[in-house]
């Protein structure tokens, strides 16, 4: 597989941009201590001691205030300097920044102009598709990102899925644990493949087959020999995507929630992930890796957005095929998001991913079936292997921090807990 495509983190462009503004501020500050410097040597020219020295000696004298004259002279021409590169770097910062934020603009109202032509187009891809190219969408999934980005005209993608997501019903929800599904000698991931195994394997307890455990999430325990508590939750995805509106059963991971999530509302999935990590036994200030697929990885990135408002410590998730450009990711906080290349899900927000420093976004071809494939836990394997191997500064440098913050070790878990989430 090739080098994946890579946005954001440490060598992203907000980051890079980030960097010339702290090259900005030293060279600022190399400036004012130069000249700071400056004055302080003419005003040791000034010394009366050197002064009085002229009268006994007025050549040396003068040798001698003629090189502070110049040494200061030659500071403050340095100071000059720094001062102009400082300002040269602040302009051309400007005008990036300008620019950015002008070229999305005239992006975001092109997009609002065409989407007054979703609803035919869309029916124009269905009917492609019906005649027998049921792959068009995997090859171009910047279709579906386009046709969600312009929907319903100028409202947008969030504000439509607010919309639809305030016509389901979102009861309160109960978290109990399931001890019959949790599993004896669970480990840390020791990389991302495992990561997506595990995954795999938690989503696999409520397949159709077994709707019974749908809600289930696991929460992993591991206290070090130093007594320091650290967790990981695994989060899977959508259960139920039936769901009609103002309708809501026992199933909390179902459409009315996507479109709840999408749309920025309150939601009983997230807050069940909540209750649930606070019953496992989740504390205030011990370290949390959230690890969710589809919907799962957009609840996970968006407790991390919130999590002051959780009280525990949210600040990192890994999310596979989950729709998370609306999201943002607080000064300090790492999301890491896999994509599939021919996978529509991550396109359903109708965005690109941010390419800020703590928002890192790794797409690969893992490849896949059709739409469900493309989607499935097989492709994001590859994907995550992808990312794995992968040499990219930003990659490296976020599995190095997850690593630092003692998550990706292959350690055995000190407790294990599965836990259902259902509505009331």
């Amino acid at each position: 597989m090739s080098e994946p495509h890579v946005t954001g983190g440490v060598a992203g462009l907000e980051a890079t941009w980030d960097r010339l503004e702290d090259l900005a501020a030293t060279e600022r500050g190399l400036a004012a201590a130069l000249a700071g410097l400056a004055d302080a040597t003419l005003a040791d020219a000034a010394h009366p001691a050197l002064l009085g020295s002229l009268a006994v000696s007025p050549v040396s004298g003068a040798r001698a205030e003629a090189a502070l004259a110049e040494a200061a002279l030659a500071t403050r021409s340095c100071a000059a300097g720094y001062d102009a590169d400082a300002e040269a770097l602040e302009r051309v910062l400007l005008l990036l920044r300008t620019a950015d934020a002008g070229a999305r603009l005239l992006q975001e109202s092109l997009l609002a102009r065409l989407g007054w032509c979703v609803v035919p187009a869309a029916g124009a891809l269905g009917v492609a598709t019906a005649l027998g190219d049921p792959d068009a969408l995997t090859r171009h999934p910047g279709l579906v990102q386009d046709a969600f980005a312009t929907a319903p005209g100028p409202l947008g993608t969030a504000a439509a899925a607010r919309a639809l997501g305030l016509a389901y019903a979102d009861p309160p929800v109960t978290v109990h644990r399931r001890p019959d599904l949790e599993r004896e000698g669970s480990r840390d991931a020791g990389d991302l493949r495992d990561v997506v195994a595990r995954l795999g394997e938690l989503s696999a307890l409520s397949d159709a087959a077994h709707p019974e455990n749908d809600g289930t999430l696991e929460v992993q325990t591991f206290t070090a020999t130093d007594g320091t508590v650290r967790h990981v939750a695994y989060l899977p995805g959508t259960d139920d995507m039936t769901t009609l509106p103002w309708t809501a059963d026992a199933d909390v991971r179902d459409m009315g929630t996507n479109l709840r999530l999408v749309g920025g509302l309150p939601n009983g999935y997230a807050d069940g992930v909540v209750q649930a990590l606070r019953q496992a036994g989740v504390r205030p200030g011990e370290p949390v890796l959230l690890a969710g697929h589809s919907q799962g990885g957009l609840v996970a990135a968006q407790l991390v957005a919130h999590a002051e408002e959780t009280g525990l410590a949210l600040d990192r998730a890994v999310t596979l095929g989950a729709p998370v450009a609306g999201t943002d990711v607080p000064p300090g906080s790492l999301v890491l998001s896999l994509e599939n290349a021919g996978d529509v899900v991550p396109q359903t927000d109708g965005g690109a991913n941010p390419a800020d420093p703590g928002h890192v976004t790794v797409v690969a071809d893992g490849g896949g079936a059709g739409v469900t494939g493309h989607h499935g836990f097989e492709a994001y394997g590859r994907v995550a292997g992808a990312a794995d191997a992968s040499t990219h500064p930003s990659v490296t440098q976020a599995l190095t921090q997850l690593r630092e913050a003692g998550f990706l070790t292959g350690t055995a878990a000190t407790r294990t807990r599965v836990l259902q989430v259902e509505r009331r």
